[in-house]
């Protein structure tokens, strides 16, 4: 019997033996994957704070950009932005610069004049197309 324990209790420390480095192996997997975790989010907080110092430079451009723009816009003369006068029938005289809104009345009011004096509006008795008419309903 003692030959039977013996090999028994050699078979015990030969799991035993297994069953350490496996415990070894699985932690030295778990401690690297740690050290991994670890670098992936140093990484990430490297990658945001390039980020955040990036957008602040740009914030400070943007920022400047926008000061510079109120102060173009507070320096334009109104009065580049007004359309001369434009005789009847004439074409519109525009403004040496474009409004910031349209203003369909100081608009049309002599183009209107200039498309009835240039014929637009007449019909053509000579034209071999097709008649057609557009409805509107003017009286809602």
């Amino acid at each position: 019997m003692d030959k039977q324990s013996d090999a028994q209790g050699s078979e015990k420390v030969a799991e035993e033996k297994q069953l350490d480095e496996k415990e070894l192996e699985r932690k030295l997997k778990k401690d690297q994957k740690a050290k991994e975790k670890e670098e992936k989010k140093l990484k990430a907080k490297q990658k945001e704070a390039a980020r955040l110092q990036a957008q602040a430079t740009s914030d400070g451009t943007k920022k400047a950009e926008r000061k510079q723009r109120k102060k173009a816009v507070e320096d334009e003369n109104p009065q580049d932005f007004i359309d001369p006068n434009t005789p009847n029938g004439r074409k519109k005289l525009l403004a040496p610069q474009m409004a910031k809104q349209y203003s369909p009345s100081a608009v049309e009011r002599s183009w209107y004049a200039w498309w009835e004096s240039s014929g637009y509006f007449g019909a053509d008795s000579a034209s071999t197309k097709p008649p057609f008419v557009i409805v509107s309903d003017s009286c809602s």
